[in-house]
């Protein structure tokens, strides 16, 4: 197992409160800001899948950009957001990839998309799939000693251990780190405020710029927040051993604050400067969403990687993530093969390209 030489020491196998809290409304405000600018769902696994298909969109693509470059920033001055990885297979790394390329893109979203966007407005599709891929997800991440015999690594938790409940230490950040985080936070949302004056050179240079910013701030979010940890990730789906409930305050800081926001920010018929919302039309609960949420669960229980952690943990060279992230591309160029000889028709949003294109 290689790791870069410049990560930080790991806090990571530890209960980090005040850390996730932040991460997770560093995320919950990248989700409020991409829908009051320019009325965009922020669902990482779409705007990858976006990228990986060329289907441009300045946003998209800024977006993706953004969240390597993140990966590069939490290496330099956040290094306890990145611990080793697990030493499995490389194939194990290959297959979780592919399982969360292709039920993503089946299902329509993952952990972004759906448990934090689409939660946040109480979406009963998103309600459903995020119900669904964490049930799968703590069943697989509590397969322990199937883990050790059939996948030939221990996993995160090791073997089961019958000690009743407890939870591992908390640990608080240093001032030093507090204020580094916060300063952090303070100049992304500077620039986001002074992001539309770049709309008097071009829509499609404010279309990238906000991309952008909103990539930096997600990337920034999940890795301090803890998601770019499989111990953290492992730790919180599964009943046997320590428990670290750091994510549990992703629910707290990234979704509840938008479930208040929310309601008041899609009152107006438009965002700020688009002409229509882009959401999601489609209601019924059907087999696609169900199996890819499901497929999604598998991949993501199995190893505790999920598209934007991928991202952000491959932008520093590591190279289980890097297998990872050829195994989500490839998942996502095969349902995009599949879907188009298959003719299912896509799901329908509120604002179409041609609407995108004229305004």
């Amino acid at each position: 197992l290689t790791i870069p030489s410049q990560l930080g020491q790991s806090q990571l196998g530890t209960f980090t409160p005040v850390e996730s809290f932040l991460g997770a409304l560093m995320i919950g405000c990248v989700t409020f800001l991409m829908m009051l600018y320019i009325g965009r769902i922020t669902g990482i696994s779409g705007m990858l899948n976006a990228a990986v298909t060329m289907q441009y969109d300045n946003a998209r693509f800024a977006f993706v950009l953004g969240l390597l470059f993140a990966g590069r920033v939490l290496l330099q001055f956040f290094g306890f957001a990145f611990e080793p990885m697990i030493n499995a297979a490389w194939w194990l790394y290959v297959l979780s990839g592919v399982l969360v390329g292709v039920g993503t893109q089946l299902g329509s979203g993952c952990t972004s998309g759906h448990m934090i966007c689409g939660v946040s407005r109480l979406s009963p599709r998103s309600l459903v799939a995020t119900a669904v891929f964490c049930s799968v997800g703590v069943a697989v991440a509590n397969l322990a000693t199937c883990r050790s015999f059939i996948f030939g690594y221990e996993g995160i938790i090791g073997a089961p251990k019958l000690l009743g409940p407890s939870i591992v230490p908390t640990t608080l950040p240093s001032d030093a780190l507090l204020v580094q985080i916060l300063t952090a936070f303070a100049a992304i949302l500077a620039a986001f405020a002074v992001a539309p004056l770049l709309r008097k050179l071009s829509t499609k240079v404010f279309d990238f710029a906000v991309g952008l910013l909103a990539g930096v701030l997600m990337g920034l979010g999940i890795g301090i927040a803890g998601m770019t940890a499989q111990s953290k990730v492992l730790g919180f789906m599964a009943f046997w051993g320590p428990w670290n409930p750091s994510l549990a305050l992703v629910v707290i800081g990234g979704v509840l604050p938008n479930m208040v926001a929310w309601p008041y920010l899609l009152k107006p018929r438009h965002p700020l400067f688009a002409p229509k919302y882009g959401l999601p039309t489609k209601t019924k609960l059907d087999w696609r969403l169900l199996t890819g949420a499901a497929i999604f669960g598998l991949g993501w229980g199995l190893l505790g990687l999920c598209p934007g952690p991928i991202l952000l943990i491959a932008a520093t060279g590591e190279r289980n993530a890097l297998l990872s992230l050829a195994g989500v591309i490839g998942g996502m160029l095969v349902y995009k093969v599949a879907d188009e000889l298959s003719g299912w028709p896509r799901t329908p949003y509120l604002w179409s390209k041609s609407e995108q294109k004229t305004a």
